[in-house]
C-alpha cells in the first residue's frame, strides 16, 4: 500500500484521507455480487500510511459502474457501523 500512496499526487493538502484500493470483484450471474476492498487511511502530507484493513463487502445493482459503486458505499457502510468507533478507540482523535 505505501508504494501506491507514494505515488498519488497529494502535495500541499493536510489531514488524513481515505483510499480504497479495490483488490478483486466477483459478479455471479443472478446472485450475489462480492467485492474485497481495502481502506486505507493515509496521512495527506506526510504519505504515511496510518491503517489497512480488508474488507469484503456485497455490491448490488446492473452494470459494472453500479455494482463498483455500491461496493464502496457497503464499506462505508460497514466503516460507519462498526469499525469507525473501534479505530478512533485505538487510535485516537
Amino acid at each position: 500500500m505505501a508504494s501506491i500512496v507514494k505515488a498519488l499526487n497529494i502535495s500541499n493538502i493536510k489531514g488524513v484521507g481515505i483510499l480504497f484500493v479495490f483488490e478483486a470483484m466477483k459478479n455471479i450471474e443472478k446472485g450475489d455480487d462480492d467485492a474485497a476492498v481495502w481502506t486505507v487511511l493515509v496521512d495527506l502530507q506526510t504519505k504515511k500510511v496510518l491503517l489497512a484493513e480488508r474488507f469484503e463487502v456485497k455490491a448490488k445493482g446492473f452494470g459494472f459502474r453500479n455494482i463498483w459503486a455500491s461496493a464502496i458505499k457497503a464499506t462505508l457502510d460497514e466503516i460507519d457501523k462498526k469499525k469507525y468507533k473501534a479505530w478512533k478507540n485505538q487510535y485516537g482523535g
